[in-house]
């Protein structure tokens, strides 16, 4: 769904040759008893990139969101990257956006937005809030995604970071996409978030919109891989 930190040249040349360490992550399609795994990274990496656990008070926001109804609706499209210490990261899509949308109004939603009234946003946070607001008020997909039907979120854990994992992840997704038929794919990334911004237009993806806090929509055509 949607990566930094300042740090000493000490304890950056630590952390890579720390992951150095690690043998190379498999990739494998994800399993529904991956689930826990994939919401701790989902929590850990939900600040741009950055550890978010302080920044919620109801991650299960985050989860019915980004994480749990991919599984659910489109398993088939979904990844995870595996090293000794387990999974370090995933790749999450849905092959067709406006069906999950679709499916997701009519089905999905409905028990979390009555086990969480919207009212209840009065006593968030505002990270809390917006997700809030979303389930009960999903955003429609903008006209600019027709030609890229299908959608992504990635994330990767510190240790799994810069190591070439995310292009891999990336391309395993893009090929299942192309085998199943899809025509584009595409992806919202932070304002803030400007790492992952250059490095998903150096893969080829492009802007399809950009709001003022630098927030893109990014899209590829498909067949493409980068």
């Amino acid at each position: 769904m949607l990566c930094g930190a300042i740090c000493s040249q000490a304890s950056s040349s630590h952390s890579l040759l720390a992951n150095r360490s690690l043998t190379e992550p498999s990739i494998r399609p994800a399993k529904a008893t991956d689930l826990a795994d994939i919401r701790d990274i989902c929590l850990k990496t939900a600040d741009a990139g950055k550890d978010g656990t302080t920044l919620y008070q109801y991650p299960e926001f985050l989860w019915a969101v980004y994480a749990d109804p991919y599984l659910v609706f489109s398993p088939q499209t979904c990844f995870v990257a595996e090293d000794e210490l387990g999974i370090c990261g995933y790749i999450l899509a849905a092959l067709d956006s406006a069906a999950m949308q679709a499916w997701a109004v009519q089905e999905w939603l409905p028990p979390f937005q009555q086990a969480y009234p919207l009212s209840l946003a009065e006593s968030c946070g505002q990270q809390d809030q917006e997700l809030l607001h979303l389930i009960h008020k999903p955003m429609p997909l903008l006209p600019c995604v027709q030609d890229y039907p299908s959608h992504l979120h990635i994330d990767l854990l510190p240790r799994a970071q810069k190591r070439g994992l995310g292009r891999r992840l990336i391309k395993t997704l893009l090929e299942q996409l192309t085998n199943l038929g899809s025509k584009g794919v595409h992806l919202g990334v932070a304002g803030e978030n400007v790492n992952a911004q250059a490095f998903y237009h150096h893969i080829g993806f492009e802007d399809l919109l950009v709001f003022p806090d630098n927030t893109r929509l990014m899209g590829m055509r498909l067949p493409k891989t980068p």
